[in-house]
């Protein structure tokens, strides 16, 4: 049976950081040949701060990944954009992508593994974390963290199995509203393994140093804060500009 690398990324026209970002992650993972293939879902809003240009760019840049690694590496990766959306919102990105990946029947023939990577977060491979990463695919762990900062599963980089993407498919099904997607993933982490509080104490998982967030100093420069997590919103972006600019 295949092994199969499910990624599944929210996106913003940063070109910029794609190439310090994303771009990089996937990158390392091809390279090391971890899996037989990698089908990458890219969910691109475009909040209104954006130009047409950082669009056109952003796209250029991901059609041009695909192209010349399938030179190199013949039928090991395939991207398809998620865009042309009337609302950017964190919340719906989130909502497409495991809507459009639960509807894939193939998923069934193959030995999957999913990896949440929001675009603005960027990799340092480590032997022993790429070692853990190949066994991953056939041990009997459901998670494998990416990073060491935060003890609860929710936004950073972390690498699951199907019983968990089922669990999130399905959440998605009946959800109705618009809450941020990490706190989509902490509560269906805890329905997981059975917990009832939000911030009960999970069971242990492995957790390895190797991914850090390249976004948030791209968004001190810019002027641009995050929305509260726990509330839904009625405006149509995650982010807002500082009071005053």
């Amino acid at each position: 049976m295949l092994n199969v690398l499910n990624i599944l990324t929210t996106a913003t026209p940063r070109p910029d950081i794609h190439v310090r970002a994303m771009f990089k992650v996937v990158d390392t993972l091809l390279k090391e040949n971890i899996q037989n293939k990698i089908y990458w879902y890219i969910n691109l809003d475009i909040p209104s701060m954006f130009t047409e240009h950082e669009v056109e760019e952003t796209i250029n840049q991901i059609n041009l990944f695909n192209n010349f690694y399938n030179q190199f590496y013949p039928n090991k990766i395939q991207i398809t954009i998620l865009k042309d959306h009337e609302e950017a919102h964190f919340g719906l990105a989130a909502k497409r992508l495991y809507g459009r990946l639960g509807r894939i029947e193939k998923l069934e023939n193959y030995n999957n593994v999913f990896l949440w990577l929001e675009d603005d977060w960027a990799m340092k491979k480590t032997d022993e974390f790429m070692y853990e990463l190949k066994k991953f695919f056939t041990s009997d762990q459901d998670f494998l963290m990416g990073t060491t900062t935060n003890k609860y599963i929710s936004g950073h980089p972390f690498f699951f199995k199907s019983r968990f993407f089922n669990m999130m498919v399905e959440r998605y099904k009946t959800l109705k509203n618009t809450i941020d997607p990490e706190v989509q993933i902490l509560i269906v982490v805890r329905k997981f393994y059975g917990l009832d509080e939000i911030r009960n104490e999970q069971p242990s998982f492995k957790q390895f140093d190797v991914f850090y967030d390249v976004g948030r100093k791209w968004r001190e420069i810019n002027l641009i804060k995050k929305q509260n997590k726990y509330k839904q919103h009625k405006t149509n972006s995650t982010w807002e500009l500082v009071d005053g600019i």
